[in-house]
C-alpha cells in the first residue's frame, strides 16, 4: 500500500488541531496538497497513529474533506480516538490522543507511490504499482 510521512512531501507539521480536524494554515505545502486532491481522492487518504492512543494501540482515521485551511477527519473516528470518555482511563482503557498529534504515516494517496508500493484507485478501479507508474502529469500509467 502507498505510504508516506509527513516529511516525503515537505510538510511542515505545524497543523492545529481541533474537534473537526486539523487547521493546515500554518503548513502552506500541506494546504497546497491536500487542496490539489479531488474529493475522490481525498476520501481514500487516511492518517495513522501508532501508539496514538497508548502502547500497543495503532490509531487510524481517514480524511473526510478540506474546509478552506481546515482538513476535516471522518466522524465518528476522529472523535473516537481524540475524545474518548473519561471513565474507560480509569478503567485501564486507552488515553484520548491530543488533536494536534500529526500523523505518523499519510495512507492512501497516489501521489506519494513509489517502487515497491501499490495504490488502488477505488473510484476508477485501477490498480497502480510503484514499478510502472511515472507521475508526471503527461505519463500513462502501464497496464
Amino acid at each position: 500500500m502507498v505510504q508516506a510521512t509527513p516529511a516525503t512531501p515537505h510538510f511542515t507539521g505545524n497543523w492545529a488541531g481541533s474537534a473537526m480536524g486539523y487547521d493546515l494554515s500554518n503548513d502552506a505545502a500541506a494546504l497546497d496538497w491536500f487542496a490539489h486532491l479531488t474529493p475522490a481522492q481525498l476520501a481514500q487518504v487516511e492518517f495513522d497513529y501508532p501508539a496514538g492512543n497508548g502502547a500497543w494501540t495503532d490509531s487510524k482515521c481517514a480524511v473526510a474533506r478540506l474546509s478552506g485551511s481546515t482538513l476535516v477527519m471522518d466522524q465518528p473516528c476522529w472523535t473516537n480516538v481524540t475524545d474518548i470518555a473519561p471513565f474507560s482511563q480509569g478503567s485501564g482503557g486507552p488515553p484520548s490522543m491530543s488533536t494536534s498529534q500529526p500523523p505518523a504515516r499519510i495512507q492512501g494517496a497516489r501521489g506519494f507511490l513509489t517502487s515497491g508500493q501499490w495504490f488502488l484507485d477505488s473510484s476508477t478501479d485501477t490498480l497502480y504499482d510503484g514499478c510502472t507508474y511515472d507521475p508526471t502529469p503527461t505519463a500513462t500509467p502501464a497496464r
